[in-house]
């Protein structure tokens, strides 16, 4: 499975897919989501919501690396 970031849907809760698969919060700035201005190599670049992936800090700290987080179930 191949992902974009930024994603393209903005949600204010998460909600579960017919296919399964979650499709997590991603508060946009009307509904109280964050947004900041990045300059990159002289361009400015807003960063919001939809560039957040889930992650664990703790798992992050622990392996001194980013480690994306997704929980799946199976019934």
């Amino acid at each position: 499975m191949h992902e974009t970031i930024p994603k393209k849907i903005v949600v204010s809760d998460t909600i579960t897919g017919n296919d399964g698969y979650p499709l997590y919060r991603r508060r946009s700035v009307e509904d109280g989501g964050k947004s900041v201005v990045l300059k990159v190599r002289n361009i400015d670049i807003e960063v919001d919501n939809r560039w957040i992936v889930p992650y664990s800090p703790l798992l992050s700290k622990t392996f001194k690396a980013h480690i994306n987080v997704v929980s799946i179930a199976i019934q």
